[in-house]
Order: structure tokens, then sequence, then C-alpha cells
């Protein structure tokens, strides 16, 4: 989890939106609103948002990860026909996300 410091609001949510995509993966977001972000279409990729207030609150949502590890294992020519995310990034580790997707421990240094 990162927190921006960016002062420029509109900015700091692109750069959000561009980090989710680039990465492929969720990314919570807060800075002046709140949000959970997935690399998917720009309609779509926000799944929870909260601007503003004076209470304190608590919002939870469901993220379907299992969903993005099968769409991160999929293919070119899979994730081409699946309109869930983007597709994965050039360069993308498909090994890790194999690995991500049995839930094995991973090192930093391999």
């Amino acid at each position: 989890m990162a927190h921006p410091v960016q002062e420029e609001l509109s900015f700091t949510g692109e750069t959000a939106g561009t980090i989710a995509r680039c990465f492929h993966t969720y990314w919570w977001f807060t800075y002046g609103d709140s949000k959970i972000i997935m690399p998917s279409k720009t309609e779509e990729k926000t799944l929870v948002y909260v601007k503003g207030g004076s209470n304190t609150v608590v919002l939870t949502g469901r993220l379907p990860i299992t969903s993005l590890r099968d769409f991160q294992l999929a293919s070119c020519g899979e994730q081409i026909n699946d309109k869930r995310f983007k597709f994965t990034p050039p360069g993308f580790d498909h090994d890790c996300a194999l690995q991500r997707h049995n839930d094995e421990v991973m090192s930093l240094e391999e």
C-alpha cells in the first residue's frame, strides 16, 4: 500500500490508475478521497470511492483476486476475449503470477 503525496488530486488519481494498470494489481489510494482501483476499463476500474466528510467511516469491498490471478495466467489471445481486466503489460512475469495464484511464498531475491 502506498499513499501519494502530490497536491493535484486529478493528477494523483490518474497516476494511481496508471499504477494499477502497469503493475496489473489492485491499488488502494487515499489523498483527499479514497478509492480502490483495479486494472480494468476506465468506466469499471473504481471498486470503492469515498470523498470528503467529517464522520469516521469504514467501507469494505470484496476484491476478486482469484479472478485477477486467473486472468493473469491467460495467454494474450485468451485475454483479448476476456473484458474483465486490461491486458497484462509487456514483460509481465507470468511465473510470479502462477506462484501468487498457488499461494506460494516468494522471495524478493528471486
